[in-house]
């Protein structure tokens, strides 16, 4: 609380004030910032051929990944501690998901499900977060290798898969 008081520029029995505690600062941070990306999560075209879709899919999650990175970074820290942050990045986790399920639900219609489950889990994982960190900071790739590599690599495992 003494550091949101200090960023914030006023005293600490002020923010307490509007919270009760830091889980409720949490809480009121993850809901504004659901409410700020909610759009965005649903900006992602949905039609065209498939490799529109996987270069869309690749701009799409390049520039959100972009854009929520410093909040990102720290939510990863405080979700441990926080259920509230918790929840949020579940809530984001699922969103992500819900959004390849539906964007390849052509290619995935066919596979018996475990392997369709199989599929998703890995285009979730290269398309997602984690994966997106990797590439840029480990990696230190730019945001248009790091938006290359993962349509390469969507596009093999939709090949492959």
């Amino acid at each position: 609380m003494a550091e949101v008081a200090a960023r914030s520029g006023v005293s600490v029995r002020s923010v307490f004030r509007h919270f009760d505690d830091i889980e409720s600062l949490h809480a009121a941070a993850v809901e504004r910032h659901t409410e700020t990306l909610l759009p965005r999560y649903a900006a992602l075209p949905m039609v065209g051929s498939k490799e529109e879709r996987i270069a869309g899919l690749a701009a799409h999650r390049a520039a959100l990944f972009e854009e929520i990175a410093p909040v990102r970074v720290v939510a990863d820290r405080l979700e441990i501690k926080s259920d509230a942050v918790a929840k949020g990045l579940g809530f984001a986790r699922r969103a992500l998901r819900d959004q390849l399920v539906a964007l390849f639900a052509e290619e995935t219609a066919g596979l018996l499900e475990a392997d369709r489950v199989e599929l998703l889990d890995a285009l979730d994982a290269v398309a997602g977060w984690d994966f997106w960190q990797h590439l840029r900071t480990v990696q230190g790739c730019s945001v248009s290798r790091s938006q290359a590599i993962v349509a390469r690599t969507v596009s093999a495992l939709l090949h492959n898969g």
